[in-house]
């Protein structure tokens, strides 16, 4: 059985972006509707605010209109696994408070204070990388799948005052276990160090080829939007009649392409002290698509 989940805040956002965008319409249709020198027919506006997202039906014929969710899932072909590091403890609080942005006379703690100046060298280095490296290879990761990379530190540019290192790796048909076992191996190597911190952990599963869920998870939104509306013609008495008129949600959009799942899912645009890794999710792809179906009756 598939679950369905409630819009997220993104999908939120965009159900009141839309209904800005359609406003002025709207709005243009009401005022004409009050206006003694324009002819307006009865329901119009209504009529528009309906087909706003569902497919219009006959003028003469009654209709019964629902939102079809469908979820569809399929073993991840690759994992793409990055590990991000710095060279301070992203969860420890300064003595002195937290460094406001309009704070000028704040003086940043001694392990934020390590910047990198041209000429000098950096402050994370490969080497101080390589136990993590060698924690991969321990957990089968292979070596040649490995890259370092190390992206200098910006004085003038908070919270990027300091080096950042990442360590990032390709894994075919990956398991959720073999994705535990690295991550548990980098924890494990850095545990003690005074050198290098965990910053943010993403790992991006992606399938091959997207043609089979697409169809699937489109069959579960239509067999969804139909077991919606049967239920209520049930409860009001009618038939469905027909073939429905089914229109694409533009809410689709804003979800992740069919061929990859982020986890973690959470947007965290500075990765200050943050990993959503789960290491309960599965390595697989899914896909959610909404549909907005009409459905005659009789």
């Amino acid at each position: 059985m598939s679950r369905k989940m409630a819009p997220s805040p993104l999908v939120s956002m965009a159900i009141a972006t839309l209904t800005w965008i359609a406003a002025p319409s709207l709005s243009q249709a009401a005022t004409q509707s009050l206006s003694p020198n324009v002819e307006q027919e009865p329901g119009a506006v209504d009529d528009q605010v309906a087909q706003l997202f569902y497919p219009p039906v006959n003028e003469d014929q009654q209709a019964l209109m629902v939102l079809g969710q469908g979820e569809a899932s399929a073993p991840a072909d690759i994992a793409e696994v990055e590990f991000s590091f710095t060279n301070y403890d992203p969860y420890a609080v300064p003595e002195e408070g937290l460094l406001l942005f309009n704070d000028t006379s704040a003086q940043a703690p001694p392990s934020l204070q390590a910047q990198a100046t041209p000429g000098d060298p950096p402050t994370l280095t490969e080497t101080q990388l390589q136990p993590v490296v060698d924690a991969l290879v321990a957990a089968g990761i292979p070596s040649e799948s490995i890259e370092v990379s190390i992206v200098p530190g910006s004085p003038n540019v908070y919270p990027y005052t300091t080096d950042r290192g990442s360590v990032s790796f390709d894994l075919d048909a990956p398991s959720q276990e073999q994705i535990k076992q690295a991550v548990d191996g980098v924890n494990e190597a850095i545990a003690d160090s005074e050198e290098i911190f965990l910053q943010n952990l993403s790992v991006q599963y992606s399938v091959n080829d997207c043609t089979e869920l697409e169809q699937d998870v489109y069959q579960d939104a239509i067999s969804d939007a139909r077991n919606r509306a049967t239920a209520i013609a049930t409860a009001m008495g009618v038939e469905l009649a027909a073939v429905p008129s089914v229109a694409e949600s533009p809410f689709n959009f804003f979800s992740p392409a069919c061929g990859s799942t982020a986890q973690p899912s959470p947007y965290n645009p500075f990765g200050l002290g943050a990993s959503y890794y789960d290491p309960e999710a599965p390595a697989e792809v899914l896909v959610r698509r909404d549909i907005f179906v009409t459905f005659p009756i009789r």
